[in-house]
């Protein structure tokens, strides 16, 4: 997996932290980190149409194209990229009442109950990069926050994230 995907991958764990007691969103960690491990088997695709324009085509190239058409982009998970996300997830879960905090300080006239969920957990993970991850440049883990409201929340959630981490920078 990219690093993006991997983060999204965090961010979806995450968004499910206000929907759940502690136990459950562990639980619910480990059916998405089920899920990302044995994906679920695509829906039966009717491969007749596709056999007339090609007969020689295999199987296997057949089933990947239908999956290139419909924009599916399966990316294959491994065994570290598992790892990575159940433990930054589990790190960033750990750290909430103090990236809680540190959020509420930057975000004049909002409460955490009043921001979005898909903005607040994407919040989350950004500011757990700016504070606690130091593989991550600044300026990274808050492109990759607006890239990730951009396909998560509505459109202007990009400069409420953005406006709250610039905060963080200065």
């Amino acid at each position: 997996m990219t690093r993006r995907q991997l983060r999204e991958s965090i961010f979806q764990v995450l968004f499910r932290v206000e929907f759940n007691t502690e136990e459950e969103w562990k639980e619910q960690l480990n059916l998405y980190m089920d899920e990302l491990d044995h994906p679920a088997m695509p829906k039966i695709v009717n491969l007749s149409d596709q056999e007339e324009e090609s007969d020689a085509k295999e199987p296997e190239r057949q089933v990947s194209q239908i999956f290139d058409e419909a924009n599916m982009n399966v990316a294959e998970v491994t065994d570290l990229d598992l790892a990575y996300i159940r433990q930054k997830a589990e790190q960033i879960y750990d750290k909430l009442p103090i990236i809680d905090e540190k959020i509420a300080e930057h975000t004049e006239g909002w409460t955490i109950s009043r921001i979005g969920k898909a903005e607040l957990a994407i919040l989350r993970l950004a500011v757990y990069e700016l504070l606690f991850d130091e593989d991550v440049p600044q300026k990274v883990a808050i492109n990759e926050a607006v890239e990730l409201s951009k396909i998560y929340c509505p459109d202007d959630a990009k400069g409420f994230v953005n406006a709250v981490l610039a905060k963080f920078t200065k």
